[in-house]
């Protein structure tokens, strides 16, 4: 955790907490983090199938189960988590479908939707999401090189992107399966613009 501010944009190292292990306030493979409106802090811990909620001084506050492989985490309006999870861990041979799902901030499944492919409303190792003004939900397909957008219900809305290097595109300096192509995260400024990160090819 850091502090930024001032007329020079200092920035000062404030704590850390966590270690590797399975834990309470312990990380398997921390992915993505999100801050609600109280500063409640909400952290996918990939490998250990959950999601772990911290005061901003890092003390533990819940812990609760979600489902298999939790990657980009997003809080909506009402302060629901909404999550995206891979098909693929490294640690199990199971396969469960890559999706989004839906928990309140005490841990109850509201919803869920998606399955693994590459049609409209089907995911490939989905990554980062973020929320606009209105509601909706725009997650990052990774290995299908795309960014899907979706009502707070989980109806398909529209897309964008596809296999290439070109403005627009995404991941084709990498083989099509690889996740390294991005779209990794994404995020929304007050205009409703969208940014997405691209590793393999160093962009945004």
């Amino acid at each position: 955790m850091i502090e930024s501010g001032g007329s020079a944009g200092l920035v000062r190292f404030l704590l850390e907490w966590g270690r590797q292990g399975a834990g309470p306030g312990e990380f398997h493979f921390p992915i993505a983090i999100a801050v609600d409106k109280g500063d409640g802090i909400f952290v996918t811990d990939h490998y250990n199938s959950r999601v772990q909620r911290f005061a901003p001084d890092g003390a533990l506050l819940a812990c609760f189960p979600v489902l298999p492989n939790p990657s980009g985490i997003a809080v909506d309006h009402d302060g629901n988590l909404c999550i995206s999870h891979f098909s693929a861990s490294r640690l199990s041979a199971e396969r469960p479908p890559a999706r989004v799902s839906v928990y309140s901030p005490q841990g109850e499944l509201l919803r869920a939707w998606g399955t693994t492919g590459a049609r409209d409303g089907q995911f490939s190792e989905p990554g980062g999401i973020a929320i606009g003004q209105n509601g909706h939900l725009y997650v990052a397909d990774q290995v299908n090189r795309r960014v899907q957008v979706f009502d707070s219900r989980g109806a398909f809305l529209g897309k964008w992107g596809e296999y290439g290097t070109g403005p627009g595109q995404f991941g084709g300096n990498e083989p099509p399966i690889s996740r390294v192509g991005g779209p990794q995260f994404v995020a929304i400024d007050s205009a409703g613009d969208v940014y997405t990160t691209e590793a393999s090819m160093g962009r945004v």
